[in-house]
């Protein structure tokens, strides 16, 4: 923002806060104007200007001037229900966000306009819990995971879900990124099954006039925890190193769950989420 670097965090107390990462002080007032538990966040341009998009109970996306700490226009709405995910990118040159909720939904919205984009992404027979934005070649591609269990890509371009959903775990998918390991494209999951799995996207072909991207067997990248909690050097994951193994959790002296590497704690339960304004789970760390 400027020549500043800040972060942008959401709290259950309904605000989302702007932080200077050189003086790690609070810049400006709470952005505030949802109506209960704030989920969701991102930060990026749209515009010429640096922005926030949060995500709420309230079931609905807004955005916000950084700069000035306000909401620019009204907020999005679509969803039914709460909305706990938040991602940026671009399509065609367009600033976008994707978002992922409680109505078994993914929206994509044009944050010039602050209209939703083409119809919502459909296939996820539970609630949305999470969404990335990236690309598979040449393809603007959205990853999903949801209460289903499963973990499915998505053409920007079309709207349409790219070939199967991806599984393997065995609960919810909390959390999903995109990325590169070794110039190949890749989906990385967690889930509340307390595994995070690497499923490798091969360069999207054309089959009966459809694009779909494969899974291809990879072990997982980096090290496993042993048995005392500490990171092995295998480079393989607990699975064996099968494809989209997971990389495995194990149980600290305390109860704790330890990891290959220092983190946040493990995802909550498994629930069902109420309604908006009752109390809510934890989301994923």
């Amino acid at each position: 923002m400027g020549d500043r670097h800040v972060a942008v965090t959401a709290s259950a107390d309904g605000t989302a806060r702007v932080w200077d990462l050189r003086t790690g002080e609070q810049s400006g007032r709470p952005l505030t104007g949802h109506d209960g538990a704030v989920w969701g966040v991102a930060a990026g341009q749209a515009g010429g200007r640096a922005i926030a998009v949060t995500t709420g109970d309230d079931g609905t996306v807004r955005v916000w001037d950084l700069a000035s700490g306000r909401q620019l226009g009204a907020p999005m709405t679509g969803h039914t229900g709460w909305v706990r995910s938040v991602a940026l990118g671009t399509l065609d040159g367009v600033p976008v966000a994707i978002t992922g909720g409680e109505d078994t939904t993914a929206r994509v919205w044009d944050l010039t306009t602050r209209k939703p984009v083409g119809a919502p992404l459909t296939g996820h027979t539970g609630p949305v819990w999470s969404v990335a934005i990236g690309t598979l070649g040449r393809v603007p591609v959205a990853v999903t995971g949801g209460e289903d269990r499963t973990a499915r890509v998505w053409d920007l371009n079309s709207g349409q879900e790219l070939g199967t959903p991806l599984t393997g775990h065995d609960d919810a998918v909390w959390s999903v990124a995109i990325g590169l390991l070794d110039g190949k494209p890749i989906a990385v999951t967690a889930s509340r099954d307390q595994t995070a799995r690497i499923l490798a996207a091969q360069p999207l072909t054309r089959n009966t006039g459809r694009s779909r991207p494969a899974q291809a067997a990879m072990p997982a990248s980096g090290a496993r925890a042993n048995e005392s909690g500490q990171s092995g050097r295998s480079g393989r994951s607990g699975a064996g190193g099968g494809a989209g193994g997971p990389v495995s959790r194990t149980r600290g002296p305390a109860g704790e769950s330890a990891a290959p590497r220092a983190g946040p704690p493990a995802a909550p339960p498994p629930c069902s989420p109420p309604p908006a304004r009752e109390q809510h789970p934890q989301p994923p760390p």
